[in-house]
């Protein structure tokens, strides 16, 4: 199976993500260990085409791959900023998707594909549904790293949006969430983005594969089971997977104690 590290994307693509990226990067806070530039451009991006790819068999240039990259570099923007009362926006996913439409034409996007974008963007939020390919692509390759088999590499994640959730929270004038509190709302949240059937394209064939979503929702399970425990008891247990070289969460020691309720 083709992987995302190998995807190239073509002279053109690139010339656009290279000017998405001047456009929004510094709208990503790299002081955050998950929500920063790296998860859209490094993470999902790269995803999204190759899921592109393996949906249809081929590499070659097309509006959706455009789409794709649209809403790859944009599906978090201004994460980092408290939504305020007042702003109109029901979520992060509405209010990115706003900056999409008005942005994009500046790029290129015509309407027809703003809208589809927009809905992709929209369709990351937990209790949406997803109607079209576009859609359940880019929901998945948003949430990619929970099928990852390194269950190490896939805590790690975890850790660093507990980290991220900690900071914005602070950020909006809220109290520091608990890490058991934090761990049970995540369970319920990603099952709720997995209701949907996210398998794509020549996956179907391949059952002894087991779908996208049933592999997702073990490693969700394990989740629960291995980490809604009392905290010293996780970090006596795990923290040497999170930190031996090369380290899988930066600076675990500043994140322990968050953890620890200290």
């Amino acid at each position: 199976m083709l992987l995302s590290e190998e995807i190239t994307p073509f002279p053109e693509e690139q010339e656009l993500i290279d000017a998405l990226t001047r456009k929004y990067e510094g709208r990503y806070d790299q002081t955050l260990l998950y929500y920063n530039w790296q998860h859209p451009h490094d993470e999902v991006l790269p995803e999204s085409l190759r899921l592109e790819e393996m949906c249809t068999g081929s590499p070659s240039p097309s509006k959706t791959r455009l789409q794709d990259i649209a809403f790859s570099l944009i599906h978090d923007v201004d994460e980092h900023v408290p939504l305020q009362p007042g702003d109109g926006f029901a979520g992060k996913e509405q209010r990115a998707s706003q900056i999409a439409s008005e942005d994009l034409p500046d790029f290129g996007y015509e309407p027809s594909d703003i809208r589809i974008i927009r809905e992709m963007i929209e369709k990351t939020a937990p209790g949406t549904r997803c109607e079209t390919t576009q859609e359940r692509k880019a929901r998945r390759a948003d949430i990619s790293n929970l099928r990852n088999k390194r269950r190490a590499l896939f805590l790690a994640k975890t850790v660093a949006i507990f980290n991220d959730v900690v900071a914005l929270s602070h950020r909006a004038g809220n109290e520091t969430p608990a890490w058991r509190e934090f761990v049970i709302k995540q369970h319920v949240t990603l099952t709720e983005l997995l209701k949907d059937d996210l398998t794509l394209g020549p996956e179907f064939s391949a059952p002894r594969h087991g779908s996208f979503n049933r592999m997702a929702m073990r490693n969700v399970h394990w989740l629960s089971k291995s980490v809604v425990l009392e905290p010293q008891r996780f970090i006596n247990r795990y923290e040497r997977y999170l930190t031996r070289r090369p380290a899988l969460v930066p600076d675990f020691e500043a994140i322990k104690p968050l953890i620890l309720g200290e």
